[in-house]
C-alpha cells in the first residue's frame, strides 16, 4: 500500500507471504508516471519499504512489488496512487479501534463489508471534504453457540412441548430466542415415550368364594378389566380372567376293613368303629369335597353286594400296583387318592377289562386309596406305598 502520500513524496510498503524454499535474490517496487511505459526500480534490503522522493505534484503513479530467486522474478498486483496537489495539506489519515460481540450466526457489517468469523479487520472510510480518511481496525469476537440438553419423559397418549413446539418421541432440535443481550440457545430435547402397561391375571376360586380385584368384589366367572398406576408412572391396564370352579357333588366311598385295621385315617381324620360318616375334605383343586364314608367289617369275602371282586398287588408296593377286578358288568371308574382326600389320578376301566396298572412308582411313601365306582356300587381298597 502506498501511505505518506504528498507532493513530491511516498512511502511504498510491501511483504512477502511466500517465497517456497527459494532464497530471496532482490526485491523491492518497481514504479512509474501511470502515463509512461517504462518503470523505475527501488530495491529494499530488510524492510520491504521504498520512500519515493522527487514526485510530481498532482501526478497519477503505477507501482508493484516485485521478488527475485533462481527462479525467476514474480511480480504483485499493480497499485495506484495520486500525489497531492500544489497547496494541498498532507492529510494524516486517523486510527479507530472497534470492538464488537456478535452471537454465533449473526453477521456484523462495516463500510459496506460483512463479517461473520472472529478476526480483526482493516478498512478505511474516505474522509469528506476537506476531512482525512479514517483507518478502522475492527476487532471482532463471534460467541460460540450456546448449547443445552433437556430430557422430558411422558406416558403414551401424552404430548410435550418445549418452547411453544409439539415434540416428537426421540431427539428434537429447538433453538430458543435469548432475551435482552443474550445470545439465542440450540436445545436438544430428548422425548421419552413410556408405554402403557398391561398384564393378565388367571384366577380360580370355589364356588361360594369371592375374588378382590382392584377394590371390587367378584363372585363369577368372568373377564374384569381394571387401570392402575403401573410402576413405571403411567396407566396400566390388567385383565382378570376369573374361574368360578362349580359346586362338587358328594362322593360316597365304601371301605372294608379288617378289626386291626382300625383305627382307619381318612381325609386327615381317624375313625375307631365301623359305620358311616360324613367327612368335608377338598379336591385336587383344594374346593371343598363332601364325601361319605361308610367302613364295612370285612366278613371275608372280598366282594360288594356280590357285583364284582377286587384284588390289588402287590400291597404293600415299591413301585406300581396291578388292580384286578372281576364281575363287572359296567365300566367303573378308578380314583386313587392319599389320606388327605386329595385325588392323584382318575381313569377307566371299561366292561369287559378285568386289569390295570395303578401308576404308583412316583409317589411319595405312603398311604393311598383306590376307589372302584360304578353307578351302583363303589369299592374303595388301601394301597400302601414304600
Amino acid at each position: 500500500a502506498a501511505t505518506d502520500i504528498a507532493q513530491t513524496t511516498a512511502t511504498l510498503n510491501g511483504s512477502i507471504t511466500d517465497a517456497g524454499n527459494q532464497t530471496i535474490i532482490a526485491q523491492g517496487f518497481e514504479w512509474r508516471v501511470t502515463s509512461a511505459t517504462g518503470y523505475n526500480t527501488y530495491e529494499v534490503l530488510d524492510q520491504f519499504v521504498a520512500n519515493l522522493t522527487g514526485l510530481t505534484a498532482n501526478t497519477s503513479y503505477t507501482y508493484r512489488a516485485f521478488a527475485t530467486t533462481a527462479l525467476g522474478t514474480v511480480y504483485g498486483q499493480e497499485l495506484t496512487f495520486t500525489t497531492l496537489a500544489e497547496g494541498t495539506v498532507p492529510c494524516t489519515p486517523v486510527e479507530m479501534t472497534i470492538t464488537e460481540t456478535v452471537c454465533y450466526g449473526e453477521t456484523y457489517t462495516f463500510n459496506g463489508q460483512t463479517y461473520n468469523t472472529t478476526g480483526i479487520y482493516t478498512t478505511t472510510v474516505a474522509g469528506q471534504g476537506t476531512d482525512c480518511d479514517t483507518n478502522y481496525t475492527i476487532n471482532l469476537t463471534v460467541l460460540p453457540q450456546n448449547t443445552a440438553s433437556e430430557t422430558i419423559t411422558v406416558c403414551a397418549g401424552e404430548t410435550a412441548t418445549f418452547n411453544g413446539q409439539t415434540l416428537v418421541a426421540g431427539v428434537n432440535t429447538i433453538t430458543v430466542s435469548g432475551q435482552g443481550t443474550d445470545c439465542d440457545t440450540l436445545y436438544t430435547v430428548t422425548l421419552i415415550v413410556k408405554p402403557v402397561l398391561t398384564e393378565n391375571v388367571d384366577a380360580t376360586i370355589c364356588a361360594g368364594e369371592t375374588y378382590e380385584f382392584n377394590g371390587q368384589t367378584y363372585n363369577a366367572t368372568g373377564t374384569y378389566t381394571a387401570t392402575i398406576t403401573g410402576s413405571n408412572g403411567c396407566d396400566s391396564t390388567i385383565t382378570l380372567n376369573l374361574t368360578v370352579r362349580p359346586a362338587n357333588t358328594p362322593i360316597n366311598d365304601e371301605v372294608t376293613l379288617n378289626n386291626d385295621e382300625l383305627p382307619y385315617t381318612y381325609h386327615g381324620q381317624e375313625f375307631n368303629a365301623f359305620g358311616t360318616y360324613t367327612v368335608t375334605g377338598e379336591d385336587e383343586f383344594g374346593c371343598p369335597q363332601e364325601y361319605t364314608l361308610t367302613l364295612v367289617h370285612n366278613s371275608g369275602i372280598n366282594e360288594v353286594g356280590s357285583e364284582f371282586v377286587v384284588t390289588l398287588y402287590p400291597n404293600p408296593t415299591t413301585s406300581n400296583a396291578t388292580l384286578l377286578v372281576k364281575g363287572l358288568t359296567e365300566e367303573a371308574t378308578i380314583m386313587v387318592t392319599d389320606q388327605a382326600g386329595r385325588v392323584i389320578s382318575t381313569t377307566t376301566l371299561a366292561l369287559g377289562q378285568e386289569t390295570m396298572e395303578v401308576e404308583t412308582s412316583k409317589l411319595a411313601s405312603g398311604v393311598y386309596y383306590v376307589r372302584i365306582q360304578t353307578a351302583n356300587s363303589v369299592r374303595t381298597e388301601k394301597l400302601i406305598k414304600k
